[in-house]
């Protein structure tokens, strides 16, 4: 019965997009054109190549087995914080535009692509400790703990998104500075395909403890614990949908036959139909050992190996194997604000921008957990005009 309700949901949500798209789409057909006199010899075709630094946002799980309770805070420094994915991406972006001659319509496609990757790890050691034991003649001397404790811990995250877009847009002439600049209002589609990978390791031994010692034959019993866990997950989204957008600029400096710099800023929204996607594997294991460790001639060969004799008295294994998916629905909302320096037939522009698409990852490693991920930063680019 669920089933039926989520999918009669989600056909009112698209017939509600489809309604209000085309809506838009008549105003931006009956909107008054505002052509301007001195764009008569504008070119028809602008190519434009970019790159941008964005700040990242991912709430992923964090892998946090419950053997790393086990080991001492005072002694060991926390490993979690390994896993906090890089914060930042850098990427290129393109975009081509089309505008016939006396006409208020622009045709566009443009791509954005970013990425990043990181990699930590870190070793502690502690040195060997040591313990007192008898000989066989009876006499106390010392011995050093083995294995000694150590936690070590490595990760490695990936993170990789794209985002294409295509739109009709038409010169609106809305807003104040209507007849000193530009102002499109654009329909279209967008496609965004987001993917982060995570590998992390963690393994040690956090305890030692001496049972005692055998006067007999010069040894001593012992019981340490050894623990290990490790991930290898693969999270991604891919969705498409309608998206409108607003983009307006105004001139600040300069003539528009000549040279200006504008003042543009814009924003845009979308609905993505898409589907998350988590792949992967968790294992955590554990054991107890117990061992005899005899030390002959100990007295008189001090460096001499030991000989050991060891059993494991319990242990455990928990794998997880990891593939799930689900249908989304995820909003995105945007905007951009900044400066460009426009001749003729080219353009340079400096700005900041974001982009928000919310709930659109599944962040979880053995349940799903609905995160969103978000970029924002500065960006520049180079626009080149042909033909007019």
């Amino acid at each position: 019965m669920s089933e039926l309700i989520t999918t009669s949901t989600h056909t009112n949500t698209r017939f509600q997009l489809l309604v209000t798209v085309s809506a838009l789409a008549l105003f931006a057909a009956t909107a008054p054109q505002t052509a301007m006199a001195e764009d008569s010899n504008r070119p028809t075709v602008w190519i434009e190549l970019g790159g941008q630094l964005e700040r990242m946002t991912n709430g992923r799980e964090v892998f946090a087995p419950p053997f790393l309770g086990e080991f001492d805070p005072a002694v060991f420094e926390p490993v979690l914080p390994l896993q906090r994915p890089s914060r930042f991406s850098n990427g290129a972006e393109g975009k081509i535009s089309f505008r016939p001659n006396d006409a208020d319509w622009v045709f566009s496609a443009s791509l954005r692509y970013g990425r990043s990757n990181g990699r930590k790890e870190a070793s502690q050691r502690l040195p060997a400790t040591k313990f007192p034991f008898h000989l066989i003649t009876g006499e106390l001397v010392e011995g050093y703990a083995s294995p000694p404790l150590h936690l070590n811990a490595k990760t490695e995250n990936t993170e990789r998104h794209l985002v294409v877009d295509f739109q009709a847009g038409k010169d609106v002439g809305l807003g104040l500075f209507a007849g000193h600049g530009a102002s499109l209002l654009s329909l279209g589609m967008r496609f965004a395909q987001f993917t982060s990978g995570n590998k992390t390791t963690i393994d040690g031994v956090p305890d030692f403890t001496v049972i005692g010692d055998d006067v007999k034959y010069g040894g001593v019993f012992k019981s340490h614990h050894r623990f290990a866990g490790n991930t290898d997950i693969e999270s991604s989204f891919h969705g498409i949908g309608p998206s409108l957008s607003w983009d307006s600029s105004a001139r600040i400096l300069g003539r528009g036959d000549d040279s200006e710099v504008t003042f543009d800023w814009g924003i845009n929204g979308a609905v993505l139909f898409g589907r998350q996607k988590v792949t992967g594997e968790r294992n955590i294991t554990g054991s107890h050992y117990k061992s005899m460790q005899y030390f002959p001639n100990f007295k008189y060969h001090p460096s001499k190996q030991a000989i050991q004799y060891s059993g494991v008295a319990s242990s455990y294994h928990h794998p997880n194997r990891i593939n799930r998916s689900r249908s989304v629905i995820v909003p995105n909302i945007g905007g951009f604000a900044g400066l460009s320096y426009r001749y003729s037939n080219a353009k340079l522009s400096l700005g900041y921008r974001a982009d928000f698409f919310f709930g659109a990852m599944d962040g979880g490693i053995d349940t799903r957990k609905t995160t969103d991920r978000n970029f924002y930063g500065p960006f520049a680019a180079i626009s080149v005009g042909l033909g007019g």
